[in-house]
């Protein structure tokens, strides 16, 4: 069964406020059981323009919390971790940020959907390949899920 993962990226202009709401929702999630946070990278520059950034690693989003906070209030403890960071991937992402920007980026297990999966197996079903779409109602995707039909054997 292939894993059900996404990669989730934020972009976050001037200004933006980092008080634990997108942390918040990340716990109140994973308790849910419908998601679990695999990797968390936060990259921002701050108004002087000096780049920062921290890769959170595996683990429940309820760990992400503390080391956030230390991150953002330990100027040592945030050094650090800006210099643990892949040198390609914090270059790669803060040459694309202006003083005061962020961005956030998650892979995230889609719990919810590899339970499904399995239940789906073991009735002898096979998953065929899914998308995120804009549509409403199944009756919008129409094309799209006959598409979906006619490529498989």
């Amino acid at each position: 069964m292939r894993p059900f993962h996404q990669l989730l990226v934020y972009r976050f202009g001037r200004g933006a406020r980092f008080e634990g709401q997108v942390v918040g929702m990340l716990e109140r999630l994973e308790v849910g059981g419908a998601i679990r946070v695999l990797d968390l990278l936060f990259v921002g520059r701050d108004d002087s323009g000096e780049l920062f950034g921290l890769l959170a690693g595996t683990g429940r989003a309820g760990g992400l919390v503390s080391r956030l906070l230390t991150f953002r209030l330990d100027p040592d403890k945030r050094q650090r971790a800006t210099r643990e960071l892949p040198k390609d991937l914090l270059d790669g992402l803060g040459n694309r940020l202006a003083p005061g920007e962020a961005f956030v980026v998650l892979l995230i297990s889609h719990e919810w959907a590899r339970e499904l999966g399995q239940a789906v197996a073991r009735l002898g079903g096979t998953a065929l390949p899914s998308e995120f779409v804009e549509h409403t109602t199944l009756t919008d995707a129409v094309a799209r899920i006959l598409d979906v039909a006619r490529a498989t054997p």
